[in-house]
Parts: structure tokens; sequence; C-alpha cells
């Protein structure tokens, strides 16, 4: 097999193996300071840690730590999430430069754009992970190196929509795109902040690109960043009320009022999906849809309140009320 194959192939796991084994080989082996044993300990247990509580990566972490055949070596594994997290991180940056260049016309041979491209793609991906504070997060229990995953994946599954024709193509990447944005709230909030990006990865693969578009979408970047905001607010807040309402007016029992709230915006979304479906609006059949699986990804919060309700020895806030939850 020629060399450019080889790397056409494998070049984004070579940067992934590079950055796995520095990693490996400078990983904390037991607890660092700071947030990183109560992480180990929530983890290996299913615990309620500060809030919000991660319940996401805690699930991860969890089956990382079933791999410790003693206890002394749950924080071993634990810091080898960060490890692995951050080594795919690169990859999917390797792989996500790679589209970005490949979009602009250097008017270079065949031969010479090919070197071009993976060779900036790798010299980018390196530059990450050996940057100080990507390294250092590597390295350690910490929710940063899974969500730091998640951003540049989410970020290359919509530059992925960026080299399909079929619109249909583009809607699938961009549904999963939305999935990934939901459960990663469930490691860190931050990464709602990468709505702003994604939109204009749409807008760029537009046809039509003009001041007024241009406006129009940055409208946009700042209406889905709000709504993903009040999203992860309210969406609790009127579970809350809903409880409140079941248990206290219809004097049903405790949580009730969950399931009824559950219940009542599954029917609501699942009609918007039909209806506009069947009115054939695939733009607001696809805003729906795509809301209904960002949704679908906050909800690894509910864990917080079910483990709660089990009373661990580590159990922050006790939030295993819809009431303490929100607090």
């Amino acid at each position: 097999m020629k060399v450019n194959k080889i790397i056409l192939k494998y070049g984004a796991w070579m940067a992934f193996a590079i950055s796995f084994i520095v990693y490996l080989l400078t990983m904390s082996l037991t607890v660092n300071f700071w947030d990183c044993g109560e992480i180990i300990a929530c983890s290996a247990g299913l615990q309620i840690g500060h809030p919000p509580g991660a319940p996401f990566y805690m699930i991860i972490a969890r089956i990382f730590s079933l791999f410790a055949i003693k206890p002394e070596q749950i924080a071993f594994f634990v810091n080898l999430l960060s490890v692995v997290s951050c080594s795919f991180a690169v990859f999917f940056t390797y792989k996500s430069i790679l589209i970005l260049i490949r979009r602009v016309d250097l008017n270079l041979s065949e031969k010479h754009s090919f070197w071009l491209n993976h060779g900036a793609a790798l010299v980018g991906s390196l530059a990450l992970a050996f940057s100080s504070s990507f390294w250092f997060v590597a390295t350690e229990a910490e929710v940063y190196s899974l969500s730091i995953f998640f951003t540049t994946l989410t970020f290359w599954t919509m530059l992925k929509i960026t080299t399909f024709s079929c619109q249909n193509d583009k809607n699938k990447w961009l549904l999963l795109s939305l999935l990934l944005l939901g459960v990663s709230t469930g490691v860190h909030m931050l990464n709602i902040l990468i709505i702003p990006a994604l939109v204009f990865i749409f807008y760029f693969d537009q046809k039509k690109q003009t001041n007024k578009e241009i406006i129009k979408y940055s409208l946009y970047a700042i209406g889905f960043l709000l709504l993903a905001q009040a999203i992860i607010s309210y969406l609790p807040l009127i579970a809350s009320k809903f409880e409140w309402f079941f248990v206290n007016k219809l004097y049903l029992g405790y949580n009730s009022g969950l399931f009824g709230f559950a219940v009542l915006l599954i029917v609501l979304i699942v009609l918007g999906i039909y209806f506009s479906g069947k009115k054939r609006k695939p733009s607001l059949n696809l805003a729906i849809t795509g809301l209904f699986l960002f949704i679908i990804g906050f909800s690894t919060y509910t864990i917080i309140l079910i483990r709660s309700a089990a009373n661990p020895p580590i159990d922050q806030n006790n939030p295993e009320t819809i009431f303490n939850f929100l607090g």
C-alpha cells in the first residue's frame, strides 16, 4: 500500500495513537487535587457530586471503574477515561481540519494538496494535543476531558453536513449533532456555547451568502443559544409546577406530576412531528425533531433524581425531589 493511501486511511488514528501514548505515560496513577477525588468516588458508586452533577460523565466513568480488579485501581481507570476522551478529541480535530482545509482552493497539484491537507490536520490536531491546558485535563479525572470530546465530535458531525449534496443526508447529520449536543449537557453545561459555531457552519454551507443572510443567521445563533439555555433552566421548573399541582391539588402520589409532565411533553412533540410531516412542512418537522433529540440527550439529568432517591453516602444537596434538584 502506498504511503499516501496509508495516511488517507490511518492519518487521524496516527494523531490519536501519538496523543494516547503520551497521555498514558504522563497520566496520574491515583488522585489529583481539587475535584478529582470527589469525581472518582462519585463515579465508582454512581453518587451525587456537586451541582449540576454531570450525570452522563458519571455513567461513562462508572463503566471505566468496573475494569478495576481492586478498589485501589479505580482512580487509575477513571483517569484513563480522560486519556481516551482527549485522544479521541484529537482524532476528531484532525478530521475536522481535513474537511475545513479541503474547502480552500489553493490551486495546488493533487500530490501537493494531499500532503498539505494531511500535514495541516496533523500539526493542528497535535497542537491541541500538546497545549498545556488540554494536556493537563487529559491526565486526570475531570469532566472537561469528556466535555472537550463532545465539543470536537459535535463540531465534526456538523462539518460532515457540508460534505453531502443530498438534503436528507444533511438532515441526518444535523439531527445527530443536536442529539450529541443534548447529551453533552450531562457532562458540562459549557458545551452549548458551540451552538453559534454550528449555526455558522450551516450558514456557510448555503449557496446564498449576503450581508442580510449573515445578520439573519447571527440572530439565529443567539436565538438557538437562548433556547438551549431556556430548556436547561425552565424545563425542570415547569416539571416542578406540574409536580406541585398533581400532589397538592389532585392529591396524587409523589412524582406523579413528573410522569404527567413527561407524558404530556412527549405527546405534544410526537403530534408536532406527525402533523408537520403530514402538512408537508419539512423545516418545521426538522426543527421539532431536533428539539426532541436535544431534550432526549438532556434527559440524562433524571439519573440525578433516581440515584439521590437511593440515598448514597455522597448525596450533595439531596436532589431526590424536583424541588431540591432545582436548587
